[in-house]
């Protein structure tokens, strides 16, 4: 029998909390959770709208374009919404991309 995905609080400083399972990523368990904290881009780690700084918790990447995250940002806690995945309660704030020429909506 497989395990359901555990449940972790997301802070965006000065923000609304929501929740986020292991298996989604933070920007899209945002936006099914009805909040509009993170600016909303391409969805895909391409565009760098959904750029934010992890400053506490554990976590998983998957790929991100290099053009908005170089590997020594991420190495510093910097990295793209639609790609990251919790694996404990997160506190993040926005960092937006300098490089981003994309203009984001919001969820």
């Amino acid at each position: 029998m497989s395990r359901a995905p555990d449940s972790f609080l997301i802070e965006v400083r000065g923000e609304p909390a929501f929740l986020c399972h292991s298996d989604q990523r933070v920007l899209i368990a945002m936006e099914r959770g009805g909040a509009s904290v993170i600016p909303v881009g391409c969805r895909r780690g391409g565009c760098g709208a959904c750029r934010v700084r992890v400053i506490e918790g554990e976590y998983a990447v998957g790929k991100m374009s290099i053009r908005y995250v170089t590997q020594d940002e991420a190495s510093r806690g910097l990295v793209l919404a639609c790609c990251l995945q919790p694996a404990s309660d997160l506190v993040l704030e926005l960092a937006p991309s300098p490089r981003c020429a994309f203009q984001p909506g919001r969820a």
